[in-house]
């Protein structure tokens, strides 16, 4: 107390009072990420001092200090002085932050740019992107080269930092320019469309390529037809339709599409920086499904990747249909391709014929085990002796009876070069007309298949490429005639067509002879050419009273020899030969006056010959 009063005071008392310094209380306190000491409640003697030290964390700095509610800054110690009250301190605390400090050279920016601001610990990523046609030159940190990067990221920043991009030019990509693509012909699978092998010089390390498809289109008539497909142009980058991106990367990949067409490819080479060059050279044109290949064995039109007495027999069903009888069959209608060879772009002629059996020949036994069926591969084991010379012979009589039937046998000697042959008769409608075709066993022994368009055409084709062509001297079919009048029929050979196991034309000599039973002639002779002048076939005819050699040949003006008609022994007998102009290479000889010459043991004659055109 500080006052005390006795009151009626009856004794003695005693009074003694005892004194103590004032305290007063300082309270402190920190926020999170640091610390104040002392901290809590701190009793402070009057008139005596008191210090508190504020400690941030690790990355951490003082924020603010406030003593009894007003700041007095961002102070890391304080001191109450003469302290005469209680008082209050309080520390806050902020993360430290650093200045990332970010720049892109001309033609190329970085994100984020300028001054970026971190914070202690934290992580911070740029992107580097170069304008079009620019690459990434060099990325400095701090002044120092890192490389030509396209993103960095500063981790656990704990100081300030620089990054600065420059950038250059891309250089010029060159344009790939030995593109080429193969059709895989063996070891597709089944489902009609064969895979096309890519290939090119490899490009440079670090070079990407881009390979493109485009097909011809129309598939199967392709130029024909109201809706005609067209050779693609080549594209700039990057392509649009008709090209498509394919699968390809690398030489020797293969690209598959199960559309059938005729495809087309194109290339760009990409460099390191993602600059493309201008467009490869165009292929040439690719089929990616086997010309012949019309059925699986069930579906007519769905191939299976092989040509085999299946896709043989559909052939045969439709063969000779022309015009507009084709369309339900357009798929059979494959030939003649542009270079007449199995690899070219099919031109549909809406005629199913000769050209389709030369191509389902060649193609033949494709993917086979055994690419002859039995039924036609009965030759011998020794197997048959080549001709001298490739020609056909026609054998029939100079005479008809109204009222019989008359046949004329086609016999071809060959040296093993002709794959396919096609021959078409000329007869006197008014005394004759054709009314079936009958092969012979000899050229089906050889794996050859004997077909006709129409009356008084032979079509013949060996089922594949093994081996040599047609060899040796024997049949090939027999021609009936139902005789309608009395008198000479006139059958001859109008036209022949043979070719190679490339489909290019093998020159062959056409002749005709009546049967041997005739009389034996009586002189060795030449005939006069008939008809003289020619246009298209002229007949040169010849007897033989004894079996002799021969030289039937036609020669120019200068004297070169143009074509060997003959060049044999032959037995006695009356032959005719049918030249059609062309040279001993299949080539159309120049209009003009040539001389036919005709050598035996006992003669020697000429004739001469002109041919129109």
């Amino acid at each position: 107390l500080t006052s005390y009063t006795f009151t009626n005071v009856t004794a003695n008392h005693i009074i003694a009072a005892s004194f103590a310094i004032d305290t007063y209380t300082l309270t402190a306190s920190a926020g999170a990420n640091g610390a104040i000491s002392p901290s809590g409640a701190v009793a402070v003697n009057s008139g005596a001092s008191q210090a508190f030290t504020i400690t941030p964390d690790a990355g951490y700095h003082v924020a603010d200090l406030l003593v009894d509610g007003g700041s007095v800054g961002a102070l890391t110690s304080y001191t109450f002085t003469n302290v005469t009250a209680n008082h209050i301190i309080a520390a806050s605390f902020a993360i430290d932050t650093y200045t990332l400090t970010a720049s892109a050279g001309a033609n190329g920016a970085i994100s984020p740019s300028g001054a970026v601001a971190v914070n202690s610990g934290a992580s911070q990523a740029f992107t580097i992107t170069p304008d079009a046609g620019y690459h990434v030159a060099d990325l400095l940190v701090d002044g120092g080269s890192v490389g030509a990067l396209t993103s960095y990221t500063f981790t656990n920043v704990t100081a300030d930092h620089t990054i600065a991009a420059s950038f250059a030019a891309n250089p010029a990509v060159p344009a790939m320019v030995d593109l080429t693509a193969a059709q895989v012909k063996i070891g597709n699978d089944s489902d009609g469309t064969t895979k096309i092998r890519l290939s090119w010089t490899p490009v440079p390390a670090g070079s990407s390529v881009q390979v493109y498809r485009a097909g011809f289109g129309n598939y199967p008539e392709y130029d024909d037809g109201p809706g005609p497909g067209s050779l693609p142009t080549a594209p700039s980058y990057p392509p649009t339709s008709p090209w498509v991106l394919t699968a390809v990367t690398n030489p020797g990949d293969t690209d598959e599409n199960t559309t059938r067409d005729f495809y087309y490819y194109v290339a760009f080479v990409a460099d390191q920086y993602g600059t493309h060059s201008t467009v490869s050279n165009l292929t040439s044109g690719t089929l990616n499904y086997i010309l012949g290949d019309v059925t699986d064995g069930t579906t007519p039109g769905q191939g299976d990747n092989i040509v085999n007495t299946a896709d043989v027999s559909l052939l045969g069903l439709h063969y000779g249909i022309t015009g507009l009888g084709v369309q339900s069959y357009a798929y059979v209608d494959f030939g003649p391709t542009t270079d007449y060879s199995v690899n070219g772009r099919p031109q549909t002629d809406d005629r199913i014929g000769f050209e389709e059996l030369v191509m389902t020949g060649l193609d033949y036994g494709l993917g086979s085990v055994a690419p002859y069926p039995a039924h036609l591969a009965r030759r011998s084991v020794a197997g048959p002796v080549a001709a001298s010379a490739d020609e056909l012979v026609l054998e029939s009589q100079p005479h008809a009876t109204a009222g019989q039937e008359l046949t004329a046998s086609l016999t071809l000697s060959g040296t093993g070069r002709i794959q396919a042959l096609s021959t078409h008769l000329s007869w006197d409608p008014q005394v004759v007309e054709p009314v079936s075709m009958t092969p012979a066993d000899w050229v089906q022994d050889q794996g050859a298949i004997v077909l006709t368009p129409g009356p008084g055409t032979v079509d013949l084709a060996k089922l594949g490429v093994s081996g040599a062509g047609l060899m040796g001297t024997g049949g090939i079919a027999t021609v009936t005639f139902r005789v309608i009048a009395s008198g000479d029929p006139r059958i001859r050979i109008e036209s022949i067509d043979a070719r190679d196991a490339s489909n290019r034309s093998v020159p062959v000599t056409g002749s005709e002879r009546t049967p041997p039973t005739n009389p034996i002639p009586t002189v060795t002779a030449l005939a006069m050419a008939a008809p003289n002048p020619f246009s298209t076939t002229s007949v040169l005819a010849f007897t033989l009273a004894h079996s002799s050699p021969v030289d039937l040949s036609v020669y120019a003006l200068d004297g070169r020899r143009v074509r060997t008609l003959v060049h044999e022994t032959r037995e006695p007998g009356e032959y005719r030969l049918v030249w059609d102009g062309r040279d001993d290479q299949g080539g159309q000889v120049r209009p003009g006056l040539y001389y036919v010459r005709f050598a035996t043991a006992t003669v020697r004659s000429s004739r001469p010959l002109v041919y129109l055109k």
